[in-house]
């Protein structure tokens, strides 16, 4: 893990990762007819800096089960200056995402990347935006898998929206991502 991170850190340019091809998150919703610019694309190397947090994180979580407080210390410092460049480079101070989309609010708020200040107008974001779709799910495979592990307790959502959240996921009509959720937890990491 140690060593993914310092591929990461290497690739990197003022502690982001956007250089080099990435796949971004796939199987996401596209209409057939986008005039409305309806797409829910969310930019690459936004989720990169996402997953390069997540990685971190991981090895922080490596490092205190092992009992190595020096890499504790180590890369929490990185995540941290990780967090700050992600705040910089892909939100505004109200806590609006550049990529308004579903993918990029799910993984900003379960990856802790937002300010605590933020999180309750992002987490509405995510469920207006969940709304606008007519309830259904625009998320791809990297990020649908992440919307169920969502902490409402953490993102103050109501009742009522997470009752909503569980109805979306067992839609049966065209545009849901049931297949997509149950899949995503074969990603690396869960």
């Amino acid at each position: 893990m140690a060593a993914w991170v310092g591929y990461m850190e290497k690739a990197s340019k003022n502690y982001l990762w956007n250089t080099g091809f990435h796949f971004g998150d796939w199987l996401f919703y596209r209409p057939f007819d986008d005039n409305d610019g309806r797409s829910a694309i969310t930019d690459k190397f936004l989720i990169a800096q996402a997953f390069y947090c997540y990685s971190v994180q991981n090895v922080i979580n490596a490092a205190k089960v092992l009992g190595n407080d020096a890499d504790v210390k180590t890369y929490s410092a990185l995540l941290e200056t990780l967090k700050k460049a992600f705040i910089h480079e892909y939100t505004t101070a109200s806590g609006r995402l550049v990529s308004s989309t579903q993918t990029a609010y799910v993984l900003a708020l379960n990856f802790d990347l937002l300010p605590e200040d933020v999180r309750a107008a992002a987490a509405k974001r995510l469920v207006d935006n969940i709304a606008s779709y007519g309830n259904h799910l625009t998320t791809g495979f990297l990020s649908t898998g992440d919307l169920p592990d969502a902490r409402p307790e953490q993102l103050e959502l109501q009742l009522g929206e997470l009752v909503g959240r569980v109805a979306l996921l067992r839609q049966e009509a065209v545009g849901t991502h049931e297949e997509s959720v149950e899949c995503a937890h074969a990603r690396i990491g869960l």
